[in-house]
């Protein structure tokens, strides 16, 4: 047996994509390295990555239950730490070169950034299992999220990292109060959250920010870790932070890797788009009401509705469902311009690609106004 990385270029384009086929999966774009195990010229075994990520691991059926699928995630383990290697490097040259002093948390300063996470189906969880591998969250027989945790830490550590930024937060605000009641009615407001992906942050992102804030004593506002070429991770939670600044109820996390992000969710083994929107719906919110919520003491979600996007609605209805009443979900109509279109992320990337700064300003705010310029 022998393993070599795929060159998607050649026939082995064909090779992997008939055994993916042959046991029920799907290829799957944007994958960063793909790895084969051979056998006299045949192709028995492949896996891939996707950053940290381990997906459309194959395995011929006449060579599951041997060694086949051990040699291939070994493999697929060496190919992570290498990259992980290399990002670590890449982290701290830039931190040294762009943020220094910054309050900004860099990806190698958030627990789980070096973790390795895997979903497959719950058949398959044990032999990730005997890897190190731990379940973070199922659904049904569906699908299973497990992560294997590097030197940073895992989900526990993700957690531990969120209650002192909050602890630290609320040290440099002496009039906040938790409890506080409302003056109208007396009554205790909810701890609440937001998730967003902030690529950019529009003036849609912020009215939701300020409407969670009248309504709540706290607001936990996530965003996610992952990159984006217009607007690089670090650079949004930047200008979030400084946007938000004047809201003196509302603190900024980055997600790190334990917000379920649509760009790294598979599709190999998931058999349509709306079945995929509704998984990765479900997973996001079981990680969110079984781990960071309580962490947190969070009471209420909020989200944006999107009138354009079907799949946006497909993922608050499943969420909803998954919080029932444990956690309460709060939807907002979406955020629109003085002619009256609803301001979307999708949007503006277009119009920032395009250049149309003018019509921007009723879109986005002044901290993205700024990375533009």
């Amino acid at each position: 047996m022998q393993i070599s990385q795929l060159n998607f270029a050649s026939d082995d384009y064909g090779k992997w994509r008939q055994l993916l086929l042959r046991v029920g999966l799907r290829p799957e774009q944007g994958l960063d390295e793909s790895w084969g195990l051979f056998e006299s010229g045949r192709l028995i075994a492949a896996g891939s990555r996707q950053e940290s990520i381990l997906k459309c691991i194959a395995v011929a059926p006449e060579h599951q239950g041997g060694k086949a699928f051990d040699l291939i995630i070994a493999q697929l383990l060496q190919s992570i730490r290498d990259y992980q290697s290399k990002k670590r490097e890449q982290i701290r040259r830039s931190a040294a070169a762009e943020l220094k002093g910054s309050k900004v948390s860099f990806p190698a300063e958030i627990p789980g950034w070096d973790s390795i996470f895997v979903y497959t189906k719950a058949a398959s969880a044990e032999a990730f299992s005997w890897f190190g591998f731990e379940i973070l969250a199922s659904v049904d027989s569906q699908l299973v999220f497990m992560e294997r945790p590097g030197e940073s830490g895992g989900l526990q550590n993700y957690l531990k990292f969120l209650t002192a930024r909050t602890q630290d937060w609320q040290k440099n605000q002496p009039d906040f109060a938790v409890d506080k009641p409302f003056p109208s009615t007396g009554g205790q407001p909810p701890v609440s959250s937001i998730v967003m992906h902030a690529n950019p942050f529009t003036l849609g992102h912020l009215y939701l920010a300020e409407r969670a804030a009248e309504e709540s004593s706290l607001v936990h506002l996530f965003i996610l870790s992952e990159e984006s070429p217009d607007f690089p991770s670090a650079d949004r939670l930047r200008i979030v932070e400084e946007t938000t600044g004047r809201i003196s109820n509302l603190i900024v996390h980055p997600s790190g890797p334990y917000l379920v992000s649509a760009a790294t969710f598979p599709s190999y083994f998931i058999p349509t788009e709306d079945k995929i929107t509704a998984l990765q719906a479900q997973l996001d919110a079981k990680i969110f009401l079984s781990h960071i919520a309580p962490a947190l003491s969070i009471q209420r979600r909020y989200v944006g509705t999107e009138p354009l996007s079907n799949a946006t609605n497909l993922y608050n209805e499943a969420m909803k469902a998954v919080f029932a009443n444990e956690l309460e979900l709060v939807i907002v109509p979406r955020f629109q311009s003085a002619d009256g279109q609803p301001v979307s992320a999708s949007g503006v990337r277009g119009l920032y690609r395009e250049e149309t700064l003018a019509y921007l300003k009723e879109h986005w705010n002044e901290g993205v106004q700024e990375h533009g310029e």
